[in-house]
C-alpha cells in the first residue's frame, strides 16, 4: 500500500517537473506567419524604420510649398487574418515628434507644433492573400485616420488645434516572420488631397507613410 502511494506521489513530482519547463510567456514565438494571425498580432513599431511625410503649403505674405519629414517617436500597429480572406487591421497609432517652422517660414514668428499622433478612425479592411506557402500575407485596401495636434503658444503651453480627419488613405500591408521567429510588419500608406485647411492661411495634403514592426 505504502509503495504504492509512494509511486504515485514520486509520478506527480515527475509530472509537474515536465509541465513547469513549458513556457507560459505569452510574448513567445508561436508558430508561423499564419498561425500568429488566427489571433489579433500586435507589434510595436520601430521608429528608425519609418517615415511620415506630408505637403505642408503656406497661402500668406507669399506662398511656400514644403515637403516635411515627421519624425516617428512611437506606436502600434495590430492585424488579424479572417476566413473571409481579409485581414483586419485593429489598430495603427502613429506618435510623432515636434515640427518648428521658424519666422521666414511662417512669418512673423514662426510656428511650433507638438502632440501630433496619427490613429485609425474605425478597424480597417483589406482582401489579402497568401504567397510563398504561408510564410507571408499580402493585403491592399483604404483607410481612415484621425490627426490629433496642438500648437505651442507665446507661454509655452500647448493649445490643441482639434482632431482632423484623415480620410482614403489607400494602404498595403505585409506581414512575414523574420530569421529570428519575430513578426514582421509593414504598412505603406499614401493619401492624395487636403486634409486640413486653414483658408487664407495653410492647408496640408499629401500624406506618406512608411512603417514597419518586429515583435
Amino acid at each position: 500500500m505504502w509503495r504504492k502511494m509512494l509511486h504515485l506521489v514520486l509520478g506527480g513530482v515527475l509530472l509537474a517537473g515536465c509541465f513547469s519547463n513549458v513556457s507560459e510567456d505569452p510574448a513567445a514565438p508561436v508558430g508561423g506567419t499564419r498561425d500568429r494571425l488566427q489571433r489579433t498580432l500586435e507589434v510595436p513599431l520601430e521608429p528608425g524604420s519609418c517615415r511620415v511625410v506630408v505637403t505642408v503649403d503656406r497661402q500668406y505674405q507669399g506662398e511656400m510649398r514644403q515637403r516635411i519629414d515627421l519624425p516617428v517617436l512611437d506606436g502600434t500597429v495590430a492585424l488579424r487574418s479572417r476566413p473571409d480572406a481579409l485581414v483586419e487591421i485593429a489598430e495603427l497609432r502613429v506618435d510623432l515628434d515636434d515640427v518648428t517652422f521658424d519666422g521666414s517660414e511662417f512669418p512673423p514668428n514662426g510656428v511650433h507644433v507638438t502632440g501630433i499622433t496619427l490613429a485609425l478612425r474605425d478597424v480597417g479592411e483589406a482582401p489579402a492573400e497568401w504567397v510563398e506557402g504561408d510564410t507571408k500575407l499580402r493585403a491592399e485596401g483604404v483607410i481612415d485616420l484621425l490627426l490629433d495636434w496642438a500648437v505651442v503658444t507665446g507661454n509655452r503651453a500647448a493649445l490643441p488645434l482639434g482632431t482632423q480627419q484623415v480620410e482614403g488613405v489607400a494602404v498595403e500591408v505585409e506581414v512575414s516572420t523574420t530569421d529570428d521567429g519575430k513578426a514582421l510588419v509593414k504598412v505603406h500608406g499614401r493619401q492624395h488631397g487636403e486634409f486640413v485647411t486653414a483658408t487664407g492661411l495653410f492647408s496640408i495634403s499629401e500624406l506618406s507613410l512608411e512603417l514597419r514592426g518586429v515583435g
